[in-house]
């Protein structure tokens, strides 16, 4: 498995809109023989959607005894926040019991190309958006499972539990574990390689469009309303993908 990573994504069957965009563009654009195995940890799948998904090679199905619904409470909801706070619990699972890099992709994401050239080194790899309020965005982020990549995502799970706001946790405490293990190697990505937001500021060295929404939404259509089709300019693309 030398030079071969992991890949990690969290999925309900409210997200399936996002789950498809997803992994249709990791097959379509991703050097896949460099990945061992994907990871989706379930956390409300349906039976038919998780078949969906054990149709691609790579793909194991986690169970994370998690069961959410976007629906329940819209953005930053109840269901948006048990499948948050699961991600990080599922990378720390992976990362005990593997040998070789964990890649943590959010599911509202689109490859558009080799994601391997972003694995350098034995670091810590973030996705880092500085100058801001909160630098880092759990949107990406790449953990090797040595000592330091295991204490790191542990910090970062007891910073959410310990967190009790109602809105954003992931990222602001992915930032707040950052400023607490400086002596780390940690290695920031630029934001827009890995989570560009609209066609706008889209270039050639962008790997990954993230379709990150600006305001909050009551239910999943209303989301995918606002998030999918006709604001990040990326029409043509979904419209492949979603075809697929």
């Amino acid at each position: 498995m030398k030079n071969k990573y992991n890949i990690l994504f969290t999925l309900n069957s409210s997200y399936i809109t996002y789950g498809k965009l997803f992994i249709n563009s990791l097959y379509d654009k991703n050097d896949m023989t460099k990945v061992d195995t994907i990871y989706l940890a379930d956390v409300g799948l349906s039976e038919t959607d998780k078949k969906y998904f054990n149709n691609f090679p790579h793909i194991k199905i986690m169970d994370t005894n998690v069961v959410s619904d976007f629906n329940e409470g819209g953005t930053w909801g109840k269901g948006w926040s048990s499948s948050v706070i699961s991600k990080t619990r599922s990378l720390y699972n992976i990362l005990s019991k593997n040998d070789i890099p964990v890649m943590m992709i959010d599911a509202d994401c689109i490859i558009m190309k080799d994601l391997s050239a972003l694995i350098s080194d034995d670091s810590i790899q973030l996705c880092c958006r500085k100058p801001h309020k909160i630098p880092y965005l759990g949107s990406l982020v790449i953990i090797y499972p040595d000592n330091d990549g295991l204490s790191f995502v542990n910090k970062w799970i007891t910073n959410i539990d310990n967190n009790n706001s109602n809105n954003a946790k992931e990222s602001p405490m992915l930032s707040r574990t950052v400023r607490e293990n400086g002596h780390m190697n940690i290695k920031n990505i630029p934001r827009l390689l890995v989570s560009c937001y609209n066609k706008n500021e889209y270039n050639d060295d962008v790997f990954i469009v993230h379709l990150k929404g600006s305001s909050l939404s009551n239910d999943i259509e209303q989301d995918e309303n606002k998030r999918i089709y006709g604001t990040h300019g990326f029409d043509s693309i979904i419209k492949k993908y979603l075809t697929t």
